[in-house]
C-alpha cells in the first residue's frame, strides 16, 4: 500500500498507527487501489452520507422559500408599475389640462 500511495513503509507505519496525518490525495489512492469509493472508506459500505436527508429536507424547504419570495416580488413589482402609472397620468393630466 505505501508503493501505492507512493511513500516509504516506514511512512505508511506512521500513517496507519495514527502518528502521522494523512492528506485527502492519499486517501483518494487508498480507496482507489481497494476499489471502494472514498466515502466508503472512511465511513464504511453501508453507511449514508452524513446529514444528506436533513441537507435535502432544507434545500426543499429553501426552495419553497425561493419560490415563495419571487411570488412576492413579482406582486410588489406589479404595484409599483401600477402606482408609476397613476402617477405618470395624474402628470399627464396636471400638464395638459386639455386632455
Amino acid at each position: 500500500m505505501a508503493s501505492v500511495i507512493g511513500i516509504d513503509t516506514s511512512s505508511y507505519h506512521r500513517l496507519e498507527k495514527g502518528n502521522s496525518p494523512i492528506t485527502i490525495d492519499r486517501l483518494e489512492k487508498i480507496a482507489h487501489a481497494l476499489g471502494v469509493s472514498l466515502h466508503a472508506l472512511i465511513c464504511g459500505n453501508n453507511q449514508p452520507f452524513p446529514d444528506l436527508e436533513r441537507n435535502a429536507e432544507y434545500l426543499h424547504h429553501l426552495e419553497q422559500e425561493v419560490v415563495f419570495l419571487r411570488k412576492q416580488l413579482q406582486e410588489k413589482e406589479n404595484q409599483l408599475s401600477m402606482l408609476l402609472e397613476s402617477k405618470l397620468e395624474l402628470h399627464r393630466s396636471a400638464t395638459n389640462p386639455l386632455r
